[in-house]
């Protein structure tokens, strides 16, 4: 997978050439020399013949670089700051929506910052959403907890959550494609966000919307937010 996304990114070719560059790499793989069979290729040791690599080319570019030793440094000009999140303005509209929908699920409750509460931070995460040609289809915006500040038998219990293994999911498969069965993927939107808490979990208020005139209020968790330590388990114990 390094191989393709590393040919992928030095051509700058989009997502959507995914599956022929997957095709490429491996059938390059087969035919070189690899330690998991002595002195043979894969394609060798599976076919028993030798395979050829004259139709393969290697590509080169050479490239004249001219310097101009008369070229100053202009130190009075200003560095960029090449920080993603800098340079990505952050979608207001898109915080709105997320903020609004979490309000409507019934996520928290403004209420007093009590004493002796521990309360947790929340960030904002944004991220571009592509489409497979690489072009840009949309800003998202994401309300993250800081959970890696969460203290065990204090904020969180158990954050468990049972996971089907890797092996399951192959014989599963194998099995369905065996008997000619169908199989139906389900994706729940915003599955975590759906997780009853059980812990008493007090956050900030996000950035950008701070309850006018209830500044020193924190919110009070109904239902988990993603980074939360159990949001996983509240979710398994929600379908279970």
């Amino acid at each position: 997978m390094e191989m393709a996304r590393s040919m992928l990114k030095e051509k700058g070719l989009p997502n959507t050439f995914w599956a022929k560059v997957v095709y490429t790499v491996v059938y390059i793989l087969n035919i070189c020399s690899t330690k998991a069979v002595q002195d043979k290729t894969l394609i060798e040791a599976w076919t028993r013949q030798n395979p050829s690599a004259k139709h393969l080319r290697k590509l080169t570019i050479n490239r004249d670089v001219e310097i101009d030793e008369n070229a100053g440094w202009n130190w009075e000009e200003e560095k960029v700051n090449n920080n993603i999140h800098v340079l990505m303005q952050q979608p207001q509209e898109e915080a709105e929506e997320v903020v609004g929908d979490l309000e409507k699920n019934n996520t928290w409750e403004l209420v007093d910052c009590l004493h002796g509460k521990y309360i947790v931070g929340v960030k904002w995460v944004y991220k571009t959403k592509l489409n497979p040609d690489g072009t840009m289809q949309k800003n998202k915006a994401r309300l993250v907890a800081k959970g890696y500040s969460q203290q065990p038998r204090i904020d969180y219990n158990e954050k468990f959550a049972v996971v089907a293994r890797l092996d399951t999911i192959r014989a599963l498969i194998a099995l369905t494609t065996q008997k000619g069965w169908s199989i139906y993927q389900l994706d729940v939107k915003f599955v975590f966000l759906n997780g009853v808490l059980e812990e008493e979990i007090y956050v900030d208020q996000p950035q950008g919307f701070i309850n006018k005139g209830n500044e020193g209020k924190v919110l009070r968790l109904r239902k988990a937010l993603y980074g939360l330590k159990q949001a996983p388990r509240a979710w398994y114990n929600r379908i279970d």
